[in-house]
């Protein structure tokens, strides 16, 4: 069983979903639950595994599931008793531990020039699965780019075939604004929690407005993230890069700019 439950972990990871794994690090008394005990749950819902049962599960499972929106990890030590933190009357105490495992993010990069370089060289210090597309050879190479999965080919025909789901992170910087809108198109239908295109306003005005005419992408054409990147009144290529990557994980974290020291400052008014 309990290898059950560890490859449940791995292949829900996998999948793109994470994963509570609880385990039950001491109990004495006459807890329902045993030291070794096991139970995981899926965001997606799916549970293996038991850690005793009653309420003492059900509790667990409650902060299993929170920890899992939280994305954080939990200690928890539980007095069985009737006077105790679930009003059991077994008598007893549990101690256990809830870690989160993450599947790892992925992100693909249209465009293997400067900035395609530049994003792939920050991504890949971010425990980023690193994908690299162009149809030049010359610059779509293990040389340039050492870590990562490199597809040459005609981008129609190499996007049409790539595959994606809701780890996805894609990037879109081409060398031109034929190429943008081929990749845009190909892409903007397929899963994914970002996807951004470079381009100055002009380039990009003109590009979505090609797009929008065409009604296989009316429905998904506004979660395109154009121009690419925060404003960070830069225009080197590493910090156009690094505005990038800050506004992936914005939006993978459902959260907007902010300063902290002003969020902080927020607070104090609050509690003043």
């Amino acid at each position: 069983m309990d290898k059950d439950i560890l490859k449940f972990v791995t292949d829900e990871v996998e999948k793109g979903n994470k994963v509570s794994f609880t385990i039950l690090t001491d109990a004495d008394g006459s807890s329902p639950g045993k030291a070794g005990a096991m139970m995981a749950i899926s965001e997606n819902g799916k549970t293996i595994g038991t850690v005793g049962g009653g309420s003492l599960e059900n509790k667990i499972m409650i902060e299993a599931k929170k920890a899992i929106i939280n994305e954080r990890d939990i200690e928890f030590d539980y007095n069985l008793g009737e006077k105790g933190d679930l009003g059991m009357l077994c008598g007893g105490n549990v101690k256990g531990y809830t870690k989160i495992f993450y599947p790892q993010n992925k992100i693909i990069i249209v465009g293997a020039g400067h900035v395609g370089k530049a994003v792939y060289e920050i991504a890949a210090t971010l425990d980023f699965e690193v994908t690299v597309l162009d149809d030049r050879e010359e610059y779509a190479n293990k040389d340039n780019f050492p870590n990562a999965n490199i597809i040459v080919g005609e981008y129609a025909d190499i996007l049409e075939r790539l595959e994606t789901d809701k780890t996805t992170a894609i990037v879109i910087v081409t060398r031109g604004h034929a190429y943008d809108k081929i990749a845009v198109e190909k892409l903007i239908n397929k899963e994914s929690f970002y996807i951004g295109m470079i381009g100055s306003k002009n380039k990009v005005y003109a590009t979505l407005q090609e797009i929008k005419k065409d009604d296989r992408y009316k429905k998904s054409i506004d979660k395109l993230y154009a121009p690419i990147g925060l404003d960070i009144g830069s225009n080197r290529v590493k910090e156009i890069a690094l505005g990038i990557l800050c506004e992936i994980f914005l939006v993978k974290n459902g959260k907007k700019p902010a300063f902290m020291r002003d969020l902080f400052q927020e607070k104090i008014k609050k509690n003043g």
